[in-house]
């Protein structure tokens, strides 16, 4: 059996327990907007249903709803997921629930990745077909672009394809109606009904700094709104979000 089968892998809570007050840290990744962000944190403890953590920043964590949650270790095969159960911010420390072994393993972002500040919508052609498509995450190199499956026979999504992009991102120094050129890298079926296709930009200098200044642009962006999402944390509980 291979080691990196989960089925080889020992019982989550066993494997948490192992590394209680141990270093180094569990690092703990999330996405906001896209972006995906990295906090160490410490086990304190750990039950069957779910485990407590510390941090010594529950920023991320507290700004980010909970969702996402991927748990990554040395000793760990394959990342645990989560979902944030509870947060205290006065003692930084916050409890992670519906544990898991993750289905897929995990692959390091070469590039930072964030999500369009608006729904963004595109049309990917080739010579053969057109499909239209909602924008899932965009970076430096290339974007993530979420179409229908219902497209060409064979689909016509074939890895090395080469594609051109009417891209509704506007861009000073662009003319707008000129379109963005690359390869498809990948396509993922989504369900039944959709289907995630990975694209790669042609490596045109020009369009490499449209790019780079849009990603850097939405990263402050999204900053920012992590601040005010943690703020908005600090202060006392609405109306509508309290439980009877």
């Amino acid at each position: 059996m291979s080691p990196n089968d989960i089925s080889a892998q020992p019982d989550i809570v066993i494997a948490l327990e192992r590394l209680t007050n141990q270093s180094p840290p569990i690092t703990l990744t999330t996405t906001f907007d896209g972006l995906l962000l990295k906090q160490d944190i410490q086990v304190l403890s750990v039950s069957q249903d779910t485990a407590q953590f510390q941090a010594g920043d529950l920023k991320i964590i507290a700004a980010s709803g909970g969702g996402n949650i991927h748990l990554h270790h040395g000793d760990f095969s394959w990342p645990v997921r989560a979902r944030l159960h509870t947060c205290d911010l006065p003692t930084s420390t916050f409890t992670l629930s519906d544990l898991s072994w993750a289905h897929t393993g995990w692959q390091e972002r070469s590039q930072e990745r964030v999500q369009p500040k608006t729904p963004t919508y595109v049309t990917v052609r080739s010579p053969a077909w057109t499909l239209a498509g909602a924008v899932l995450d965009v970076d430096a190199a290339g974007l993530g672009v979420l179409v229908k499956s219902c497209g060409p026979p064979g689909s016509g999504l074939r890895p090395g394809s080469r594609i051109q992009l009417d891209l509704a991102i506007q861009f000073p120094l662009h003319p707008p109606g000129r379109p963005f050129r690359g390869t498809l890298v990948h396509s993922e079926p989504i369900r039944a009904a959709f289907i995630r296709v990975g694209i790669r930009f042609q490596r045109n200098p020009q369009q490499v700094r449209f790019f780079k200044a849009y990603t850097s642009q939405r990263k402050k962006e999204i900053l920012e709104e992590i601040d005010r999402a943690y703020f908005k944390s600090l202060g006392p509980r609405r109306v509508e979000d309290l439980y009877f």
